[in-house]
């Protein structure tokens, strides 16, 4: 993740490229900006920045998860495979994941300091990548039950299904990039940025792909549940769940940009650290094993074709995986 070079992707490029930029530009969230232009005055190159950046959320993800107790093994091991390759490009949504998930981990407590800790640490997450905003809902699910959420979650899906359809052929796209404008306001982003990069809307074909992989994630949850329906009355997987009611909402943002698609790629990201923990607490026989690592494997591999990791083309992330990896020359961009 540190150790990619401008020549290897073009976001490292773009990141290098405005290294020197003081907080008062505005060109990303007031938390990346200030912490990269701290290593900036320290007279610290890009590529010094970056392997601290990365390293530091790499760390912080590491400790929420084994705050959580589940299976550091499997986690990092599915991880790796997949949302892996595409957050080393995605730079501040991954420091934003990794503080909310940390989050999470206090929230799933009863005292006050960890409320108090969780939600400090949520704000921080959104001074990174704006759309960690959406994530200060979070606090607010751990009131209802875990049936409420699981309703929520399941029907929510089917039903912003149907009316993103809607939205998608009758209403314009304009009307998304209102609560984006008001989200980057908050950020301290320059509101531009909203429609230069959240107003172009979205192919539908591309985005079924989406819907269809957060589907499956709702599917293993739902079947998880249904084997142990305690896990529900478990705070540290029911903020988990609660996760979910984001990414399901993420059905009706797509409708404005495929960008948006990160909030079901976190999604996975969270849930994950829920399978690890199932795995290591309640898969207990060989036949549940081997229904366990079935479905992560489906996961897998759905979640690494609707992101293309595997397609050839030009709109394709096989450019990124065999290039960032670095197994070929550098680009010249």
């Amino acid at each position: 993740m540190g150790a990619v070079t401008p020549g290897h992707s073009f976001d490292t490029y773009a990141y290098q490229l405005i290294y020197s930029w003081t907080p008062g530009s505005h060109r990303f969230e007031p938390g990346y900006m200030h912490l990269s232009y701290f290593f900036f005055k320290l007279g610290l190159p890009y590529a010094t920045f970056r392997l601290s950046y990365y390293a530091a959320a790499m760390l912080i993800l590491w400790w929420a998860v084994k705050r959580f107790g589940g299976n550091l093994l499997t986690y990092f091991s599915i991880f790796a495979v997949y949302p892996f390759l595409v957050e080393i490009t995605q730079v501040r949504n991954f420091g934003m994941v990794a503080l909310v998930a940390l989050a999470l981990s206090f929230l799933k407590g009863k005292q006050k300091w960890e409320w108090v800790v969780a939600v400090l640490l949520l704000i921080l997450a959104f001074n990174f990548q704006a759309s960690g905003m959406l994530y200060l809902l979070l606090p607010f699910f751990m009131f209802l039950k875990g049936t409420t959420i699981q309703k929520i979650v399941e029907r929510g899906y089917w039903i912003l299904l149907v009316i993103t359809t809607i939205i998608h052929y009758f209403v314009p796209v304009g009307f998304a990039n209102k609560l984006v404008y008001v989200a980057f306001r908050i950020a301290g982003r320059k509101p531009s940025d909203a429609f230069s990069h959240f107003g172009a809307g979205s192919s539908f074909s591309i985005a079924i792909g989406y819907f269809i992989f957060l589907g499956l994630i709702v599917y293993v949850w739902k079947y998880f549940i249904n084997r142990t329906p305690e896990i529900l009355d478990d705070r540290r997987y029911k903020v988990l769940y609660s996760v979910m009611t984001i990414a399901v909402l993420d059905i009706l943002l797509i409708s404005s940009s495929i960008d948006f698609e990160r909030y079901i790629r976190d999604g996975f990201t969270f849930s994950l650290i829920a399978f690890a923990m199932y795995e290591y607490e309640y898969v207990n026989n060989p036949r549940i094993k081997r229904i366990f690592w079935t479905l992560m494997a489906i996961l897998l591999v759905i979640g690494t074709i609707v992101y293309k990791y595997w397609y050839p083309g030009q709109t394709g992330r096989l450019q990124f995986v065999i290039y960032l990896t670095q197994f070929f020359p550098n680009l010249n961009w």
